[in-house]
């Protein structure tokens, strides 16, 4: 993004665009995350979307909204990855511009299929979803940009400022570390807990699909999607 900007200096900074973004979006999570589990506690669903009523119209009208937001944005989730798969991977392969465009588009619909093919028939999605998230996310999130800052100033630093990066970016690793550790292990433990108990939480949740209206079959799909 910030290479597309035309003032990049607005990218960062207290009040730039990034910390601006990510300061919404994550009292939007928190929001979402504290009133859920405020009211329905321990019996909330791996979508919080799940526990609403299934006769209510407010409870329908944010299904449709959630349902419309993800038909409308789930496909620019692949903007990176076209973004680094066309230029090096589809661009050498094809010599005329038209054919490129093809074969772009064609990728594009063959990822969004795949991904939501995974998201209608891999059991307990929100548990895989759950282990990728604690091993990728500390990942690229804290540990490799700790080591890769470290790396970066390694020669440039002085004493100084290279003891205090050293002990910054150590305890940035050493955090991801331990939530990368935590994460992985609390779901591995769920998703043997539930292949031992035998509870498919997948075909529960489509069993409630035959129920009058549908909205719960639509629920599930767009969560899973969601969480993909």
């Amino acid at each position: 993004i910030e290479n597309q900007m035309t003032n990049k200096q607005d990218m960062l900074g207290w009040n730039g665009v990034l910390n601006l973004s990510m300061v919404i979006i994550a009292c939007l999570y928190i929001s979402m995350g504290f009133f859920g589990y405020l009211k329905y506690g321990d019996n909330v669903a791996s979508s919080i979307t799940l526990n609403l009523p299934q006769n209510d119209i407010l409870a329908q009208s944010s299904l449709l909204m959630f349902s419309l937001a993800i038909f409308f944005s789930y496909a620019l989730q692949f903007y990176v990855v076209m973004d680094i798969i066309g230029p090096n991977i589809i661009r050498p392969r094809v010599s005329s511009e038209r054919m490129y465009l093809f074969i772009e588009y064609l990728t594009r619909i063959l990822l969004t299929v795949f991904t939501l093919g995974l998201a209608a028939t891999v059991p307990w999605l929100d548990l895989l979803v759950s282990l990728l998230g604690a091993v990728k996310m500390s990942t690229l999130s804290l540990m490799a940009p700790a080591l890769i800052d470290s790396t970066a100033h390694w020669n440039s630093d002085t004493r100084c400022q290279f003891v205090f990066r050293s002990i910054k970016n150590v305890i940035i690793f050493t955090i991801g570390f331990l939530g990368c550790v935590v994460g992985t292990y609390i779901s591995l433990q769920d998703i043997i807990n539930n292949f031992r108990g035998g509870e498919d939480l997948g075909s529960e949740r489509n069993m409630t699909s035959l129920a009058p209206g549908g909205g719960p079959a639509l629920l599930n799909m767009t969560s899973q999607t969601e969480g993909l």
